[in-house]
This record gives structure tokens, sequence and C-alpha cells, in this order.
């Protein structure tokens, strides 16, 4: 009998033990589908944003990953043994300096990739109208002010150049001639939305794409400096924020202790004659005269009834000042 119950104790356990097995194979099998259809939606979200998550690219747009600086290129690049080579326009004008720092700064980032630059200094009038406007050059250094309205202000700057009736090309204001028409109908239905959230959407779909053309590459942006007077309030550096006109104006002066704004300080100590303290508040300078006058005579009557050795009581006043006198 004790054979009979180890017999099925040890039955039973491998029963457990296939059922525990056929669980967790069933657990795993049933993550690995929620894994993939994980993986699955945030490529569906992915797609719809324009890109991969943390990426302003597109997904399958990335750009190969930069090589080591041990592993540089070694020689220039170049097909079919000619050489990549890039004429960079930089205006020579003297109020140029600041382009032409940053040019060659990215001169020498190009060096270090095997990437050659010709650089052509052209003079600051002929800089942007015979040379930017007309696309003749390979790299070159412009920008465009900030705008608050991306939708309506930048749909210009990145419309798809379009043939015009004469043969020519119009470009509006897309001197790079690159765009898309995925990116004209974004910017065409982020200007038409009417809700904010909805229409920056579209604006950030428009920008991946932008991106992934690589007609501009953005650098950085300025510093926003603005001068304005301290009695000036709510007025300066707004950056991208919608300034608030209603809120900006003047600083409204400071009260005087009598409530007339335009007694903002304290009276000086240095007054004048007639700004005298009894004046300010509110007494007669004659009266206090006058009195100053009686109290004057009354005591040269009193000084006069004691060097008197007989006083008289019917003494008038002009007797006691003349007796004084003596």
């Amino acid at each position: 009998m004790h054979s009979a119950l180890l017999r099925q104790a040890r039955a039973l356990t491998a029963a457990l033990t296939d059922a525990e097995a056929e669980a967790d194979a069933d657990a795993q099998q049933a993550a690995a589908k929620d894994a993939d259809a994980e993986d699955g939606a945030a490529g569906d979200r992915s797609d719809a944003q324009g890109g991969v998550p943390g990426a302003y690219a597109p997904r399958g747009t990335a750009a190969a990953p930069a090589p080591a600086p041990d592993k540089a290129a070694a020689g220039p690049l170049g097909k079919d043994g000619q050489p990549l080579s890039l004429r960079f326009v930089l205006p020579s004008g003297p109020g140029s300096e600041a382009l032409r720092t940053v040019g060659d700064k990215i001169v020498g980032m190009l060096d270090r990739i095997g990437i050659r630059t010709e650089i052509v200094k052209v003079s600051d009038d002929s800089f942007f109208k015979d040379h930017i406007a007309s696309g003749d050059y390979d790299l070159a250094l412009y920008s465009w002010p900030g705008t608050a309205y991306p939708a309506t202000d930048g749909r210009p700057i990145f419309a798809k150049p379009e043939p015009a009736t004469d043969g020519s090309l119009l470009v509006e204001q897309n001197y790079t001639r690159v765009g898309t028409d995925h990116i004209d109908q974004l910017f065409e239905q982020a200007a038409a939305e009417l809700d904010e959230k909805a229409s920056r959407d579209l604006v950030r779909q428009a920008d991946a794409r932008i991106w992934a053309a690589a007609g501009s590459v953005p650098l950085y942006q300025r510093p926003q400096l603005v001068a304005v007077r301290k009695t000036v309030v709510n007025a300066g550096a707004f950056g991208f924020l919608t300034p608030r006109y209603e809120d900006i104006g003047f600083r409204a002066p400071a009260k005087g202790p009598q409530g007339d704004p335009r007694q903002g300080t304290q009276p000086s100590a240095e007054q004048s004659p007639q700004e005298s303290p009894a004046k300010d508040s509110g007494r007669d300078p004659e009266k206090d005269a006058e009195k100053g006058a009686e109290k004057d005579a009354e005591k040269n009557r009193e000084q006069s009834a004691q060097k008197s050795p007989q006083p008289s009581a019917e003494k008038s006043p002009e007797g006691a000042t003349a007796a004084d006198g003596e």
C-alpha cells in the first residue's frame, strides 16, 4: 500500500509540473503577442506623428551613425573619381564678420568628414539678390526672423517650387528650392485649423518632413535683446510668446503724502522763506508777527517796572519804553 501511495504522489507531482510548464509557455506567448502589438501600435503612432519617438526625421530617413574620431574619412568623399566639393558663398562686408566666423567653423567640420568646400566671398549688395535669390550657391548662411504664427508665416519659406507661366520657377521665399507636396498640405491644414492644439500638431508634422528633406539646417537661435525705459511695463523680449498689448503701458507714478501723484517725494529740508513750516501748517504769518510784537512789548514793560524805583500804575507803554531806554 505504501508503494501504491508513492506512485500516486509521483504521478500527481509530474502532472502538476507539466501543468505549470504549459502555463509558463502560454504566458510567454501572450507576453510576446502583447509586445508585438505594442510595437506595432508605437510604429503606427510614430508614422502618424511623422517620425520615430524622440527623433525629427520620419521612419526610414535617419542618417547613418557618425564615425568615431579615429575612424573618420581618410580622404575626400566623391563619386566616380570626382571629389565632392561644395561652393560656400559668404558676404565680404565689414558687418558680416559673424557669418564668416560661423562659415569657418562649418568648413572645419565638413573637412573632418571628407567634404571639401570652396569659399566664395561676394559683396553684401549682391549676396542675397544675385546669389541666394537666384540659387547660385551650394551652401549659404542667412536667417529668417522668428514668428508666433508658423502655420502662415512659415509656409512660403518651405513651399514646393512650382513652374510659372513664363517657364521660370516660382519659389516664393523657399530659396533652397527643396519642398514636397506633403509639406504644403500640412501647412495648409494647420493654417485652416481653428483648434490651436491641432494646428500645432500639424506644424510639428510639417517640421519633421522639413528636417527629412534637409533643404535647410537650423544652426542656432540668436538672442533677442530689447531695451525699454524703467517706466514701461510688460514689454521686452517676447520670443515666441504672443504679446498682450492691453497689458503694455507706463508705470503709475507714486503718490505723494497729500495724494497728489505729482508730489511723489517728501519736501526738501532746504525750504525757502516762503515755504516755512508755519505756512505749511495753515497759520497766518501776519497774525504770528503781531503776536510776536505783543510778546516783546509785554517783556519790555516787565523789565521797565523792575528798574523804576517808584513805578507808576498809570504809566503808559510809551513811558515804559522810555524808561527802559534810559
